[in-house]
């Protein structure tokens, strides 16, 4: 009876052994995660979240706007300081409201929350082929392309990633 009672002891270690070998993987990859996290996440004076944004340009120098969803491309250009065109209908006026709108919408697109740390999968969000793509340039010719994937209903917010940019985020819209 002593060999049975020793093989269970042995046992016991045994699996407690490689659950505290699962706790602490399971640490370091939330540690690792968060670090990650917070080298993306700022903090503002009042001690709100805030990230860097993924668009950041002044829309006085933004000169072109492309605009990609299910219903097809729509690009606008900057003809001088107050007028823009729409390069399917160049003949054809622009208001400035709505272009001014959408570049105060597009100056400054700032993630909500960064999702995943790689782009290992983009069907998941629904980035393999995006709801819409949105690309802005300015005057410098600096270009950022931003492709938003599937709508969360939960927060009301969108999978995103900017080209070039290894993060998933959810960003407002």
């Amino acid at each position: 009876m002593k060999k049975t009672s020793k093989k269970k002891k042995k046992s016991l270690r045994l699996a407690l052994l490689a659950l505290l070998i699962v706790v602490l993987a399971g640490t370091y990859v939330l540690l690792v995660m968060h670090n990650n996290k917070q080298a993306i996440q700022k903090v503002d004076d009042n001690g709100k979240s805030e990230y860097d944004a993924l668009i950041s340009m002044n829309s006085d120098d933004i000169t072109y706007i492309a605009y990609e969803n299910e219903n097809g491309l729509l690009e606008f250009s900057r003809k001088d300081e107050d007028n823009w065109t729409i390069a399917q209908a160049p003949d054809m006026p622009v208001k400035s409201y709505p272009v001014s709108t959408l570049l105060s919408s597009v100056s400054a697109v700032a993630p909500t929350d960064v999702i995943a740390d790689t782009l290992d999968d983009m069907a998941t969000y629904g980035l393999d082929d995006p709801t819409y793509t949105l690309t802005v340039k300015n005057s410098d010719g600096t270009s950022v392309t931003l492709y938003l994937g599937k709508k969360n209903a939960y927060s009301n917010t969108y999978y995103a990633y900017a080209e070039g940019d290894s993060h998933v985020y959810m960003v407002s819209y």
